[in-house]
C-alpha cells in the first residue's frame, strides 16, 4: 500500500468512526404475553391463496368483495427476509390480540418476499391465526401485498 491509500484509508476510518446505523421505526406492536390457539391436530391447516378456507358462504362473499376493512398494515418494503418474517410474525400475532379481523401485509412486487409471504402464513406457527388470505385489488398492492382475514379469538 502506498503512502497515499494509507493515508486515504485513515482519512476514510476517522471520517466514519462517529457514524452509528439509526434503528428503523416500524409501526408494530407486541404481544404483551404470549398467545396460544387450539385446533385439531388431526386436521392440518391447509391455507391457500385467494381460497375459501373453511368459511361460511357469508364471511366468504363478505372477504371476496372486500368489505372487510383493513385495521392495520405492515409494508415490508426495505428489509431482509429473515428481518421481514420476524416483522410477520410479530404484526399477525399482535393483530390476533388485538381482536382485529382484516389486515393487509405489502411484500412488494420482489420475488424473494411475494414468495416467501404465503409459505411463512402456511407455517405451523401463523396458520392457526389466519382464517384466510388472497391478494388485494391493484389500488391496495394486487399481487404485490396479502389481504388476510384472522380468525376470530375465542374465549
Amino acid at each position: 500500500m502506498t503512502s497515499r491509500s494509507a493515508e486515504k484509508d485513515n482519512s476514510w476510518s476517522e471520517f466514519i468512526k462517529d457514524i452509528k446505523e439509526q434503528p428503523q421505526k416500524i409501526a408494530v406492536e407486541k404481544p404483551l404475553k404470549k398467545i396460544t390457539v387450539k385446533r385439531n391436530l388431526s386436521i392440518p391447516h391447509a391455507l391457500t391463496i385467494g381460497k375459501a378456507n373453511g368459511m361460511d358462504k357469508s364471511t366468504e362473499k363478505k372477504f371476496r368483495q372486500s368489505k372487510f376493512e383493513i385495521e392495520a398494515a405492515l409494508d415490508l418494503h426495505g428489509f431482509r427476509e429473515s428481518e421481514a418474517f420476524e416483522k410477520v410474525n410479530a404484526f399477525i400475532k399482535t393483530s390476533y390480540a388485538l381482536n382485529r379481523r382484516c389486515i393487509l401485509i405489502i411484500s412488494g412486487k420482489g420475488e424473494v418476499l411475494k414468495e416467501a409471504l404465503p409459505r411463512w402464513l402456511k407455517s405451523e406457527e401463523l396458520s392457526p391465526f389466519i382464517l384466510s388470505s388472497r391478494h388485494p385489488e391493484p389500488t391496495l398492492g394486487g399481487t404485490g401485498a396479502l389481504y388476510i382475514l384472522l380468525r376470530r379469538k375465542r374465549p
